[in-house]
């Protein structure tokens, strides 16, 4: 595995996670 591809990876967790802990807030919020 190349230094880029682990990189990308852990970018993409990082996003992945923010996004699901942003958009529960929302659903909280309508409910």
């Amino acid at each position: 595995m190349s230094d880029g591809l682990i990189l990308l990876m852990g970018l993409l967790l990082c996003g992945w996670m923010l996004f699901a802990v942003v958009f529960d807030d929302t659903i909280k919020r309508r409910i």
